[in-house]
């Protein structure tokens, strides 16, 4: 039992060394003498503490930090601003809209979207009832653009915007150029049933 009580002594005794000096002991002295005489510090009983508890903190906080989002493309930037001009004209905001395809042919001259972005342009001025703007970039399709899709819908979208100006000369004359230039397609059928609506309603002119 001696023996245990001594070992047990001697085991406390060990483990007082490295606790923290009490804020009393602190402020008195920064020293303590250990059993060989030794001056220890408080601060260098257990070393590795102090770097350690900083390190863990960094690492942590690391792996909580999200990754950083890549920047768009500018491919990607051109044809966020197209969609955003097409939702304007699909939410009935035309002049929004005419002002954003306004401002995505000066920005982007080059694009792939840009007889798109006049025949929008022409759809949006027609359905604020601005005809002439309408027109002007029906006509900027058919002539830069002319073997493409799009210049085969300015072709018709010009007929009926002379047809809603009231031009019926103009109206069935660009009716009729639809048919011959595109004649066994969809565009040319509609073309037809246009030209039926107004021999119906005594519009045609006598040839």
């Amino acid at each position: 039992m001696k023996t245990h009580h001594t070992t047990n002594l001697a085991f406390f005794s060990i483990i007082l060394c490295f606790l923290p000096l009490s804020p009393s002991a602190a402020g008195s002295t920064h020293e303590s003498e250990d059993n060989s005489g030794r001056a220890i510090h408080k601060d260098q009983r257990i070393p590795w503490i102090k770097p350690v508890v900083p390190l863990i903190s960094t690492l942590r906080s690391n792996r909580s930090m999200a990754p950083p989002k890549p920047q768009p493309t500018s491919a990607e930037v051109e044809e966020l601003a197209y969609k955003q001009a097409f939702a304007a004209l699909k939410d009935a905001q035309y002049k929004r809209a005419i002002s954003l395809y306004q401002s995505f042919i000066e920005t982007y001259p080059d694009s792939k979207y840009i007889a798109g972005s006049h025949l929008w342009a022409g759809e949006a001025c027609f359905l604020s009832e601005d005809y002439a703007g309408a027109l002007e970039e029906y006509g900027h399709v058919m002539i830069y653009f002319p073997k493409t899709l799009e210049a085969e819908q300015a072709i018709l979208k010009s007929a009926l915007t002379f047809y809603e100006m009231g031009n019926w000369p103009r109206a069935q004359k660009t009716f009729k150029h639809v048919i011959t230039s595109y004649p066994h397609t969809v565009t040319a059928q509609k073309a037809r049933d246009h030209l039926k609506l107004m021999k119906k309603k005594g519009l045609l002119a006598q040839n």
